[in-house]
């Protein structure tokens, strides 16, 4: 098998890209309220070449263009109160314009102003409507880290699905799908695209949940048990070691709400167990499962107030997929660097927050200078 792909070049006007961050950088200057920011734009190209005994030749590319927006506040308690934006591309072509970029900007610093002045929730229980894109990056936590067929943790008994083949994990009406072959859906780039993973083999979609019966894991050529070869998910990592890696997620449903009629729902389940409001959530911190970005939904007036404080989800991965009872029909794309998922906004039943200790700190005796 042969494969060879002409080679690539950077193809952006280096010069005018950076007169374009420093200008949309100067409007942090307007807000003195935002004590860090940083714009950055980030470019690789990796010809790769791959030969082995079997007479596979590739010649290949990892290419991408990353713009990063970062910016961090203090509210007058001392709470850290950050927000980020980043998109992805594989050519200049894809890059936002600068309207664009200032518009996302702006929403930033607007985010960040509200929740300076966010109502303090110390925990929850109840229900919670996940709205996408953060939907998304939600069910990669959940799901994309668990699909993956690595040996060594499944002899060791690690893996979350775990003797689950072919067993219930989530909602009947939900599949989910893999496919590193699609590059963008309607129009948006999706961040791990390839055509050839890093052992040669070529890629393919992988039914991993179908209509919540979970079927499948994502595979090198050192599959696991039940399973006797790679269907093209090899990731080479940064120690030089083959391993399972994620992909492109794709989550399907055969009943499509609108996300009104899933407010409706969360609102029904609200007053079903006596509760004053629900919980909308609408960013995720990238690194653990605490939403940055959330408001309480009154279930009488309709009115939503911003609020912050939470700690991480104090359940298991299976029991908030378990949970999962109705998704919408709003799919967005969620990048980030390990992998991309196409998801709706989707309706929890239950989850339990826990009250965030470290925010909830004695602050300093000196106010900061840059305020």
């Amino acid at each position: 098998m042969e494969y060879y792909e002409e080679t690539k070049r950077i193809d952006i006007d280096k010069k005018a890209w950076e007169e374009r961050l420093k200008s949309l950088s100067l409007i942090f200057r307007n807000h003195p309220e935002i004590e860090k920011s940083r714009i950055s734009l980030e470019i690789w190209l990796e010809i790769r070449y791959l030969l082995n005994s079997e007479g596979t030749r590739i010649k290949d590319h990892d290419i991408g263009y990353q713009i990063k927006i970062d910016a961090s506040a203090t509210s007058q308690d001392e709470i850290p109160v950050a927000s980020s934006y980043a998109f992805y591309g594989y050519k200049g072509d894809d890059l936002p314009d600068e309207s664009k970029l200032k518009e996302e900007l702006e929403k930033m610093i607007e985010d960040i102003n509200k929740r300076l002045d966010s109502e303090i929730v110390t925990g929850y229980l109840g229900p919670v409507l996940v709205e996408a894109p953060a939907s998304g990056f939600l069910l990669l936590k959940l799901i994309g880290k668990n699909i993956l067929g690595n040996r060594e943790k499944y002899e060791d008994s690690e893996l979350l699905f775990y003797n689950r083949l072919n067993r219930k994990v989530t909602n009947r009406s939900i599949s989910v799908y893999a496919d590193p072959t699609i590059q963008y859906h309607e129009g948006l780039p999706l961040s791990n695209y390839y055509l050839y993973d890093a052992e040669g083999v070529k890629a393919q979609r992988v039914n991993v949940i179908e209509n919540g019966i979970f079927k499948n894991y994502l595979m090198t050529r050192t599959p696991i048990k039940g399973f006797n070869q790679s269907n093209g998910y090899a990731s080479m990592t940064g120690q030089a070691k083959i391993k399972p890696g994620m992909s492109n997620l794709f989550v399907e449903t055969k009943t499509k709400l609108s996300y009104e009629e899933l407010k409706e729902k969360l609102i029904a389940i609200c007053k079903e167990q006596n509760l004053p409001y629900g919980l909308i959530i609408r960013r995720f911190d990238t690194t653990r499962k605490i939403p940055t970005s959330a408001v309480k939904l009154d279930i009488d007036t309709g009115q939503e107030t911003p609020v912050f404080g939470f700690d991480a989800v104090s359940v298991s991965d299976l029991t908030i997929l378990d949970k999962i009872i109705a998704l919408a029909d709003d799919e967005k794309v969620c990048n980030t660097v390990k992998g991309s998922c196409v998801a709706p906004s989707i309706l929890i039943e239950e989850l339990e927050f826990k009250e965030n200790k470290d925010l909830f700190k004695k602050p300093p005796l000196i106010d900061s200078p840059l305020k």
